[in-house]
């Protein structure tokens, strides 16, 4: 998940994900924004550096060419009023909750994309051998604490937005994101593997859950497949 564009707000009542695409701030939710940052001069929202202390000007940063620092505000109606807005224009689809923390990232970059659609290609007939059902980016978790992997395998196929567990995720890495400080939630939810992508290192780093905790592997069990095969036959970007 692409998340080094990353800020966060805090969120005390469940916000559910429903977006189809990440696209450029339109007026309307920019100056929903601005509101906020008015209100609340400590907060930094993507993209915005504010004045200093010289009176300089305030100016747009290089667009998200780095990490943003989470931010965290109280339940405030400016802040929810953003949220909603987000959902209404749907570019909330890829925002997660993290222990009541609300943390808003796009949608990935087209490399990760193109990679995730080839690899599903590649795994899809193993999956299926092995009684698995894969899917693309899902609500791992519950309402006020879950994850959305990029890609998931499923020994059941269930209908409801947030899923408890599944046997085997994906994640594929951008610059400074989040993906490895999901590796605890993954397990506490029970997820067999984790496979996590580097699109620029072209790797495959492949987890298993042993006692509560996941242990590097060169091989995964449930699709019978070594990470070096998946290596060398993916259609790397």
């Amino acid at each position: 998940m692409q998340a080094r564009r990353l800020s966060a707000v805090k969120h005390d009542a469940p916000v559910a994900g429903s977006g189809a695409g990440w696209g450029q701030l339109d007026s309307a939710e920019a100056g929903s924004r601005d509101a906020l940052e008015r209100q609340h001069p400590a907060v930094r929202l993507p993209s915005v550096v504010h004045s200093d202390a010289g009176g300089r000007d305030r100016q747009r940063e290089r667009r998200h060419h780095g990490r943003v620092t989470t931010l965290q505000v109280g339940d405030e109606p400016t802040v929810n009023a953003w949220l909603q807005q987000r959902r209404a224009m749907g570019v909330d689809g890829r925002d997660e909750i993290w222990e009541g923390v609300y943390r808003v990232a796009p949608y990935e970059h087209s490399r990760n994309s193109f990679l995730m659609s080839e690899l599903l290609v590649q795994l899809s007939p193993r999956a299926r051998r092995a009684g698995l059902h894969g899917t693309g980016p899902f609500n791992l978790g519950e309402p006020g604490d879950f994850r959305i992997p990029d890609a998931g395998f499923h020994r059941t196929r269930e209908w409801q937005l947030y899923l408890p567990t599944a046997a085997l995720v994906v994640e594929v890495l951008s610059p400074g994101d989040g993906t490895w400080e999901k590796l605890p939630f993954y397990a506490a939810h029970g997820v067999d593997e984790v496979w996590i992508v580097d699109p620029v290192a072209r790797t495959l780093a492949m987890r298993t859950l042993v006692d509560g905790g996941y242990v590097e592997t060169a091989r995964s069990e449930l699709l019978r497949l070594a990470a070096a095969t998946v290596e060398a036959e993916l259609d790397w970007p």
